[in-house]
C-alpha cells in the first residue's frame, strides 16, 4: 500500500495555486484507489494508461494539476472487460460501478469508488486508510474500442451507435420527467416505442444475430449494454485507430475522430506524486492534440466539473452533523434555496447590538484558508463599531472530529486565531447555544445552512457571504 510522508498533507502553493490540506487528503484517497486498481491490473497483466488531465498532470506537474481533483485512465476494451469480470477481487472498500454492475448506472465508462457497501466513508476507513478524508472518491476508467479501417463498416457502426445512444438519451429524459411528476403522454410513449422498434429492425438487418437486445433487462440498462456492444463490434477487424465511443458523439472533443493506434504501441512510466503510472511514450504528440503546443504552460479554469469535487458531499455531511448536534429532527428544518449572493449587513447605528456569526463545517472543508481571510475581513468591519458584540456560533462534537482528522493544521490555526480575538472582549460567548443566539442577536452574518435558515424565520437582517470574495 502507498505510504505518504506527513508533510504531503500540508497545504501548499503549486504554480501559484493554493492546495489545501483537505485537497491533499482527497488526492491521497484517489491515489490509494488507483493503486488498488493498478495492483489488480498487474495480477492479470491488464494494460491501462493515464488519460486526459491525468496524463497532462503527470508530464507537466509530475502529479495532479494543482487546480484539478480527479484521475482518468483508459484501457483497451478486452482488458477493460477482464477488469470488470474480476471487480470483486478489489480489496475492501473499493468497488467498480458500471452498466454491468448496476441497472440504474447510465454512463458508458466505469467508475472505481472507495465506499463498497457504505453510503458514506466510515470513521474506521476514514482514519485508518484514507488519512482523515471523509468523502467518496471516484476514478474514471474509459474503454478504448477499435475503429474499423473499412470506411463503410466504420460509417455503419458509428451511425448505429449514435442511434442507440440517442434512444438512450430520449428515454432518460422521459424517465427524469416522470420522476418529477411529468410523465410522457401516450403520443410521446408511442413515438418512442415506434422509433425503438425501427432501430431494432435496422440492427437486425445490419448485423443479423450478432447483436441481440437483452430484453429481460430494464430498458435503460438494456440500451446502455446494447450501445456498449455496438462499440465492441470491431475488436477483431483491421483498425486505423481507437476511441472511447461516447466521446465521438462530441464533435468539438479532440478525440471525436479517435486516436492513432501508434500512441499506445510504446508505453512509458511517468511520475505521478509518489507513484509511477503508464502513459503513451508519444505524450508530446497526444498532449499537443488535446491541449495545443503550449500544453506545458499552465492554464487555469479549464476543468469541466466543480472544484472541489466534494463540495456537495461536504454540504450534506455538514447538515447531517449539525442537525444531530442541534438535536433537531429532520422535519423541524425545511431547507430553502441556496443563497448565492451577498446582502447588506445592517449594522446598528446606536446602542450595543449583537451579531450572530455562523461558520459552517462545509465552508471549512471546501474553502479552507479562504474562510480565515473572510473572517478577518468581517472583524475589520466590526471593530470599527465599538457598540458591536459578536455571539460566535460554531458547532463542535462530531464536526470537530471530522476537521481534526482532515484539516488539523487549519483547525489549529483557526482555534488559535479565535483565542486571540476572544481576549479583545469582542465575543460574548462561543457556547454553541443556537436557540439563545438566534433569539438574542440583532443581525446574522455567515454561511447558508441550518442556522441561517432558522435565523431567517426571525425576519432580522442577514448577510450571506462567499468566503472567496
Amino acid at each position: 500500500m502507498l505510504e505518504f510522508p506527513e508533510h504531503f498533507f500540508e497545504e501548499e502553493v503549486r504554480d501559484g495555486f493554493l492546495v489545501t490540506e483537505m485537497m491533499k487528503r482527497a488526492w491521497a484517497a484517489m491515489l490509494l484507489t488507483l493503486d488498488a486498481v493498478a495492483e489488480l491490473c498487474g495480477k492479470y497483466h491488464l494494460r491501462w494508461y493515464a488519460s486526459s488531465g491525468t496524463l497532462l498532470g503527470a508530464v507537466r506537474h509530475k502529479g495532479f494539476i494543482p487546480w484539478d481533483d480527479d484521475i482518468d485512465i483508459e484501457m483497451p476494451r478486452r482488458d477493460y472487460m477482464t477488469l470488470l469480470e474480476h471487480a470483486e477481487e478489489l480489496p475492501e472498500p473499493y468497488w467498480i460501478l458500471s452498466i454491468y454492475s448496476s441497472d440504474t448506472f447510465d454512463t458508458m465508462h466505469a467508475v472505481v469508488k472507495n465506499n463498497r457497501g457504505m453510503d458514506r466513508i466510515s470513521p474506521e476507513y476514514r482514519q485508518v486508510l484514507f488519512h482523515g478524508f471523509p468523502f467518496i472518491v471516484g476514478i474514471d476508467i474509459f474503454p478504448l474500442d477499435r475503429l474499423p479501417s473499412d470506411p463503410e463498416k466504420a460509417k455503419l457502426q458509428n451511425l448505429t451507435y449514435v442511434w442507440c445512444y440517442s434512444l438512450l438519451h430520449k428515454y432518460m429524459i422521459l424517465e427524469d420527467r416522470s420522476e418529477h411528476g411529468d410523465p410522457a403522454s401516450e403520443e410521446e410513449a408511442e413515438a418512442f416505442l415506434t422509433e425503438m422498434d425501427g432501430f431494432f429492425q435496422k440492427l437486425e438487418e445490419s448485423y443479423g444475430n450478432l447483436i441481440l437486445p437483452e430484453e429481460d433487462r430494464p430498458l435503460k440498462n438494456m440500451l446502455c449494454r446494447l450501445a456498449d456492444r455496438i462499440a465492441m463490434l470491431s475488436q477483431d477487424m483491421p483498425c486505423h485507430g481507437v476511441a472511447y465511443y461516447a466521446r465521438m458523439l462530441k464533435k468539438d472533443h479532440p478525440e471525436s475522430a479517435g486516436m492513432p493506434v501508434a500512441w499506445f504501441r510504446e508505453v512509458t512510466e511517468l511520475p505521478f506524486e509518489m507513484m509511477k503510472i503508464p502513459g503513451t511514450a508519444l505524450y508530446d504528440t497526444a498532449l499537443s492534440v488535446h491541449y495545443g503546443r503550449a500544453y506545458m504552460t499552465p492554464q487555469r479554469g479549464l476543468s469541466i466539473h466543480e472544484y472541489p469535487f466534494f463540495r456537495g458531499q461536504a454540504y450534506v455531511l455538514a447538515c447531517e452533523l449539525e442537525l444531530a448536534e442541534l438535536e433537531l429532527r429532520q422535519q423541524d428544518w425545511q431547507q430553502g434555496p441556496l443563497h448565492t449572493g451577498t446582502g447588506s449587513l445592517e449594522l446598528p447605528d446606536a446602542g450595543e447590538k449583537q451579531v450572530l456569526v455562523y461558520l459552517s463545517l462545509a465552508s471549512l472543508m471546501t474553502e479552507g484558508p479562504a474562510v480565515m481571510e473572510g473572517m478577518e475581513r468581517l472583524f475589520d468591519r466590526i471593530l470599527c463599531n465599538p457598540d458591536i458584540r459578536i455571539r460566535y456560533l460554531v458547532l463542535d462534537g462530531n464536526s470537530s472530529d471530522v476537521l481534526a482528522g482532515a484539516m488539523p493544521g487549519l483547525l489549529g490555526r483557526f482555534r488559535g486565531w479565535l483565542n486571540t480575538l476572544s481576549k479583545t472582549g469582542l465575543f460574548l460567548d462561543e457556547s454553541g447555544d443556537y436557540r439563545n443566539a438566534i433569539a438574542s442577536c440583532d443581525s446574522f452574518y455567515g454561511d447558508d445552512g441550518i442556522v441561517a435558515e432558522l435565523f431567517k424565520n426571525t425576519g432580522k437582517p442577514m448577510e450571506y457571504i462567499h468566503w472567496q470574495e
